[in-house]
């Protein structure tokens, strides 16, 4: 719900795609149809995750277990 709108394909050119592939390989124009759905699907959920994944990259690493770096010369100066 929350998602934008999916972009569609230009029906002309899909329709065109799918008479002349139907007509070529003598195959239903429902499944021409079909294998394009498909393919739009698994593209698009292949782009979703190189997008969480770049994402991930960006994000900076938690340092929560890192333990606290040593005083700097400066610090220890202060403290004698």
């Amino acid at each position: 719900m929350n998602r934008p709108a999916k972009k569609i394909l230009d029906p002309k050119l899909v329709e065109d795609i799918v008479k002349i592939v139907s007509t070529r390989c003598s195959v239903p124009k429902s499944l021409v149809r079909n294998s394009i759905t498909i393919k739009c699907t698994d593209e698009a959920k292949l782009y979703r995750n190189r997008q969480l994944q770049a994402q991930k990259r960006k994000k900076p690493h938690n340092d929560e277990n890192r333990p606290p770096s040593s005083p700097s010369s400066k610090d220890s100066q202060d403290k004698n």
